[in-house]
Formats: structure tokens, sequence, C-alpha cells
């Protein structure tokens, strides 16, 4: 297999990434704000006091509800890898899936966020059960075959850890714009916005209709410009349902790959369902500063991609990808000192002090030093997340070729959807849980808190998973 030479223009590549900006920001958005959104719709500050709104769903309704869904997801990624490895048609096996589903992924993602009673009702519940399940499953059906089209569109070593790179680039650029761009929309139009006869009463739903329509553009300009390979005899994909399963699991880099992928997202989605929270409960600031915190871990790890493929280059995917796992483990559990124990902020507050830099609140100086210290901490963890795992599963792709014979990749991103989405899926009932035994308010902060030892450990396992992966690059 040729491990150099150049397959694709930069426009191409650019054009190919577009689409993971499509995959980063509607996710991202639901993950970061749809929680908040539905259980707590309103808070305003009144002197030193977060004052809440009125809840669309309790915590536990909406928790079972995205879990739910979440898990429908995850059990159609292998039914849609199943059917895109065996489909045949003009535009290839993987087009016909994004150009399709990408209106329905656009629409019900603008929906869920027009909830039918301005109260907790059980129709709310039914209505963003119906929409975000349908979310959830189009996108499954568009994000599989777009990311199966990787391997396929070139076959070169480092040519896949530049695209990865830049598709990096455009994912980080998606989950800026959910949470900074998100945060500074939320509070910007907090009142509604009028488009000619239309009235869009808050923030939320504006940020809603605006990604809704750019994810739709995005995935579609994703395969303009791009070719699969022509059709052949390795396309000829034998295997039934059940075979194609067992064969997937039969590949030696498999499981240690996908565990360690379903870990990490656990911990990048705990970050960002947690921050809000912490913001606005524990520190009482408003959305536009929770916004501008999942934004600022998201940047600190853009600066740190080229660092990330070079080392990659040079010592290989695994040595630098399972550092990436350790720290992202040792630094999630430092969250939990944000509230009455900042000690990395107190050393820094100290620091600042002695150059003559002083604060009218030093206790909250410390606590927002703390916080902005572990976000740069576990940048260089989540830049790896970010960077290295679509050049992993190309290898992984690969390796089933030599031993089928096929080329599965819906397949494998299939598989991988089902276990990487059903961890993913017990995210927001892990959090809520956790919110409704210890507390999720200003004076009651436990539950929050807790979040990142508990993430923290679940990442751990995945470090543990990948020290089994059997390559080094």
């Amino acid at each position: 297999m040729p491990t150099s030479g150049t397959a694709l223009s930069l426009f191409q590549k650019v054009m190919y990434a577009l689409g993971n900006f499509a995959q980063g920001v509607g996710p991202a958005v639901v993950i970061g704000w749809l929680q908040y959104f539905y259980t707590k719709s309103e808070s305003t500050l009144d002197g030193n006091i977060v004052r809440e709104g009125t809840a669309f769903l309790s915590y536990a309704a909406f928790g079972f509800i995205a879990g739910g869904a979440r898990l429908m997801e995850a059990i159609s990624n292998p039914v849609y890898g199943y059917i895109s490895d065996r489909t045949k048609s003009r535009w290839g096996r993987r087009k016909p899936f994004i150009i399709f589903l990408s209106p329905l992924l656009a629409f019900t993602f603008m929906a869920m966020w027009f909830p039918l009673y301005p109260m907790a009702h059980i129709a709310n519940g039914i209505w963003l059960a119906v929409m975000l399940g349908i979310f959830w499953l189009s996108y499954a059906g568009v994000v599989g075959p777009y990311l199966s089209l990787l391997p396929e569109i070139t076959p070169y070593q480092d040519e896949r850890i530049k695209l990865s790179e830049i598709m990096g680039y455009f994912e980080v650029g998606g989950m800026l714009v959910a949470t900074i761009v998100a945060g500074m929309v939320i509070e910007g139009f907090a009142d509604g916005l009028n488009l000619g006869f239309v009235r869009i009463s808050d923030g939320y739903k504006v940020l809603a209709v605006a990604v809704g329509m750019v994810t739709l553009l995005c995935f579609w300009f994703s395969v303009r410009y791009v070719s699969e390979t022509p059709h052949s005899s390795s396309k000829e994909v034998p295997f039934n349902f059940i075979d194609a399963i067992k064969n997937t699991f039969k590949n030696r880099l498999f499981i240690p790959y996908v565990a360690s992928v379903a870990f990490f997202r656990i911990g990048i989605d705990s970050v960002i369902i947690s921050m809000p929270y912490m913001i606005v409960k524990i520190l009482g600031k408003k959305e536009d500063l929770a916004g501008i915190m999942q934004g600022a871990v998201i940047v600190f790890s853009l600066i740190l991609f080229p660092l990330v493929s070079k080392l990659s280059t040079k010592y290989g995917k695994k040595i630098i990808y399972n550092l990436g796992l350790l720290g992202f483990a040792i630094g999630l559990p430092l969250f939990y000192f944000t509230a009455s124990l900042p000690f990395f902020g107190s050393a820094i507050v100290k620091i600042l002090s002695v150059i003559n830099v002083s604060f009218e609140n030093e206790f909250f100086a410390a606590q927002m030093a703390h916080l902005v210290f572990i976000l740069g901490l576990i940048s260089f963890p989540i830049s790896t997340a970010f960077v290295l795992p679509r050049a992993i599963f190309a290898d992984v792709v690969d390796n089933d070729e030599k031993e089928t014979g096929y080329r599965r990749e819906a397949m494998y991103n299939g598989m991988e959807g089902i276990i990487s989405k059903s961890a993913a899926a017990l995210v927001p009932v892990i959090t809520t849980q956790l919110f409704s035994l210890f507390g999720a308010t200003s004076d009651r902060p436990l539950g929050i808190l807790l979040v990142g030892p508990v993430a923290g450990l679940l990442v751990f396992l995945g470090f543990l998973s990948f020290l089994k992966y059997p390559l080094r690059d």
C-alpha cells in the first residue's frame, strides 16, 4: 500500500472536510445546550443570585429521552453501514445517503428547539422524543457514509493524517460555533428576531434555524467535489448482516480502537454538557460566558493540531493517542475542585499579585483561573481526539481488507457508531442522575462537580483499552 503521494487537491480536501463542520456543529449544540434549554429554559441574574425560569421538562425526563434517542442512533449505525456497503447507484455507495437524508437532519434539528408548551408538559416530552429521535437516526444515516468515504478517496498514509487534520479544523470550527458563537447568539437574541413576517421568539431558536441551514449546505458541498473509487470485486460484499458483524469483531485492531473512541467521547461530551451548569449555577454568570469557556478548550486544542500531526508522523499514532487518553483521564477529575478549592487558580492569582495584578473578588478570580488552567491542560488530549481517530480508522479498514478481501468502511463505521454512540447515550443519563441525586444548583452543586471525576474514570478505561492496539503507526 502507498505511504506517500498526493491523491487530492487542497480544494477537494477542504470541500470534503466541510462535512466535518456539519458533523461537529449540530451535535455540539444539542449536547452543549439542549439539556440546559429544556430543564432550565431561562436564568436571570439578580445581584449575585441566579433565579431560575420555567423548565420544559424535568431532569429525569430529559435524561431518558436524550439517552433513548442516542441509543436509537447507536442501533441504527450498523444497519446503515450494512446497507451502504451493499448499495449500488450511479453516485456510488455513500453519496445517496448524504444527499437525501441531510434535509431531514436539518429540519428535525431546528424543530426540537420549538417545544409545544411554554411550561413542563407531557407534549413537550413527546415532541422532543420524536424530533430528537429522528434527528439522531438521520444523523447516523448521513455521517456514517460521509466518514466511510475517507479511506476510498485517499489511500496514502501521510495524506490521510493531513486530511484528518483538516477535518479536525472544521470539526473544531463547528464546535466553536456551538460554544462561543452559540452563547453570544443566545444572549444577543434573547428577545427574539423578526425576519419579515416571521417572528423567532428567542436566541435558542435563532441559533437552531441558522445551524440547521448551515448543516444542510455543508453536507451537500462535502460530496460535490470528491468521487468514490470505481466499483470493483472488493465492493461486492457477500456477508449477510450477522456475518458482517462477526467479521468486524474478528479484526484485532477494531476492539481496542472503538473502545478508546467510545470512552473519549464520554469525556468530551461530559465537559460540554457540564460547562453551562458550572458557569451559571456555581459561578453565577450568564450563558455567554459558558459558551466562551466551552469554546476556550476548543481553541486551545486547535492550536495544537499541527503539533499532534507532527508528533504522530514522527512517533506513531498509537503513542500520541494513548498519551492523549491518559492526559484526559488525569485532567477531568480536577474540575471537581473549581467550587471550593481552586488550588491551581489560587496559585495563579498569587503569582499575578507579585506583579501588582489585583482582583475585586480574588476567590472568583481563582475559580476562573482554575477553570481556564484545567481547560488548557486537557487541550492536548482533546486535540488528539480530533486529529487521530479518522486516520486510525482507515488503518482498521485496510487491515480488514487484507483479512477478508472486501472494502467494508460503512459497516465498520456502523459498528463503531453502535458502540461509541451507546456510550454517548449514557452521558445525559449519567449527568442528569448526578444532578438529581447530588444537586445542580448554586447552593447544592455536588452533582455538577462530580461529572469530571466520573468522566475521568471512564476515559481511563479507554486508555487501558488502547494499550492493546497492535499497530504502532
